[in-house]
């Protein structure tokens, strides 16, 4: 391999001869800087690992390019490479095991540090695999080797899944890390909640699980999992700051829930879903209704993949006017025309768009679409396209947005995205790095949605943003939403932003609007959501 043996600063590495013995030990040996850059890898651990020609790669560390290229790497080998560089794994005297092998390490001097390979493969590398690295909670096979013999045994067991609330908020803030250090919180708060006998286990990311040995009633489960969720909702002091999560709970039961650990397992990701779908902090019992249901689902999933496939997807054009009445820009929807349910709302399937996975392949073909339609628009009227925050979070996001202007001709200033403020909930400098980016191509930016979430006065300081997009539950005549519209389009002028409002639907409330000093208006009583052929004749009327 490329790093192998290969020694860049003598100083920093013990003799030739020594590194000579050391390479006869039957223990491989690994000797890296804090940064994760190779000083030393013994012949002896290229052999325990079975490295290929690994070299690194941009935005990767040394370490972190050679273990993913061990053909003996584990199943948590990616929490792994992160648990490497944390402040805990070189204060204490970590370890690992995956793939047959055991890694310690320890730091040596000036944050270089040296990890020991052996090989434990047999009953030893048998009985290890059985914990979590993370926490010491017993692994997934484990829960389910525990299970079999239960049911083997003629044991009513009952099983509980449990996923965190709101865990990938506290690592987007404070980073893996951080993460990592709150799993290990959380499982010592759950061992510490549960019976003699019972066991709890992670699968995995922020799944944890638990197996009830006993013959427990639905009312010793319901009070069992609410002791759990209480336990949760308190904070946790990480690196300094008090963090919340929650906890959302599915429960299943042996034998009336499954008969074998796959079935037992799989009820109770089906309660789980329930209570996250219902907004977590909660528990579910698993019924058979939600069988019904995931079928359901799954037909949903099919139905969008073939809808993309098939063309079914079509977009509408909202006309988006200014003070004077003159239409300025269309705002490009989504719809899809369903062969039997016809027309479909975006809420009714953009969730499911979201949680296939297929929304940034659906949001290219949307801003690829709405692209090449406004082309044929004069060039005084933009469009604005909608962004979702998986896409934002996509780091080829700009440059697909780059070659769609290329291939379509558009130019950026005639490009409006719209950003929900949970797009900014991630890393914030990663954010405005992408925010940036697109403006350096002419493209607006507008925050969609602006006065009904947690959107702070802050975030439109800290980001690129050119327009403010008050939300339509503000369009009313209250007296307090009209001062809430005064006080944001005041605060626009004062940061040189405009400001348009939403949910425009009578004469009244757009002089009312207009009044309050919003630059432009959308709504259905100024044009609702229109077929590029009927936005065509009215790009052509008014015109005229």
């Amino acid at each position: 391999m490329a790093t192998a043996n290969r020694i860049e600063n003598q100083t920093e590495i013990p003799a030739l001869a020594l590194l000579a013995a050391l390479n006869q030990l039957d223990q491989g040996l690994i000797l890296y800087d804090a940064g994760g850059k190779l000083l030393h890898i013994s012949e002896r651990a290229q052999e325990l690992l079975e490295v290929g020609d690994a070299r690194p790669g941009e935005g990767a560390t040394e370490l972190e390019v050679l273990l993913r290229s061990a053909k003996r790497a584990g199943a948590n080998w990616a929490e792994a490479l992160r648990y490497l560089t944390t402040k805990e794994a070189r204060q204490e005297n970590a370890g690992l095991e995956g793939g047959g092998l055991r890694f310690r390490w320890k730091e040596v001097s000036d944050g270089n540090r040296v990890a020991f390979i052996e090989n434990v493969s047999g009953e030893a590398a048998e009985s290890k695999s059985e914990e979590d690295f993370l926490t010491g909670l017993a692994s997934r096979a484990r829960f389910e080797a525990e299970i079999e013999s239960a049911m083997a045994g003629g044991a009513a067991v009952s099983a509980m899944f449990i996923d965190l609330d709101h865990f990938k908020a506290v690592n987007d803030t404070l980073g893996h890390a951080a993460g990592d250090m709150l799993l290990k919180r959380v499982g010592q708060r759950l061992k510490a909640s549960i019976r003699t006998g019972d066991l709890a286990a992670r699968f995995g990311g922020d799944e944890f699980a638990l197996l009830i040995r006993a013959n427990a009633t639905a009312d010793d489960l319901t009070g069992m999992a609410n002791r759990i969720i209480e336990v949760m909702r308190r904070s946790f002091l990480i690196e300094g700051e008090l963090t919340h999560v929650g906890a959302s709970i599915g429960i299943a039961r042996m034998p009336a829930d499954g008969s074998d650990a796959r079935e037992l397992l799989r009820a109770a990701d089906l309660a789980l879903y329930e209570s996250k779908a219902a907004g977590g902090g909660r528990a579910t019992f698993f019924e058979k209704t939600l069988l019904e249901r995931e079928q359901v689902r799954r037909n949903g999933e099919m139905d969008v993949r073939r809808a993309l496939a098939l063309r079914q997807f079509e977009l509408h054009y909202q006309p988006q006017l200014d003070a004077s009445g003159k239409l300025v820009c269309f705002e490009a929807l989504i719809r899809w025309r369903h062969p039997e349910r016809g027309l479909i709302p975006p809420l009714a399937f953009l969730p499911i768009v979201e949680k296939v996975g297929m929304m940034g392949q659906v949001g290219e073909w949307v801003l690829r679409t709405a692209c090449a339609e406004a082309m044929k628009w004069p060039d005084d009227i933009c469009i604005a396209v909608n962004v979702a925050p998986s896409q934002l979070g996509n780091k080829q996001f700009v440059e697909r947005v780059r070659q769609i202007l290329e291939a379509t001709g558009l130019p950026g200033c005639r490009l409006e995205l719209e950003i929900t403020e949970e797009s900014l909930a991630g890393d914030p400098a990663a954010v405005k790095g992408m925010l940036d980016e697109l403006r350096t191509l002419g493209i607006s930016l507008a925050i969609d949605d602006f006065g009904t979430g947690y959107a702070s006065m802050s975030q439109l300081a800290m980001f690129p943003f050119d327009k403010i997009k008050i939300d339509k539950s503000l369009a009313g005549a209250d007296p307090r939403e009209r001062a809430l519209v005064k006080a944001i389009t005041q605060l626009g002028d004062d940061l040189g932003l405009s400001t348009l409002a939403e949910g425009v639907e009578s004469r009244e409330q757009m002089v009312q609007l207009h009044g309050d000093g919003c630059d432009f208006l959308q709504g259905y009583h100024l044009g609702r959501p229109m077929t590029a052929e009927s936005a065509a004749l009215l790009v052509e009327r008014v015109k005229k």
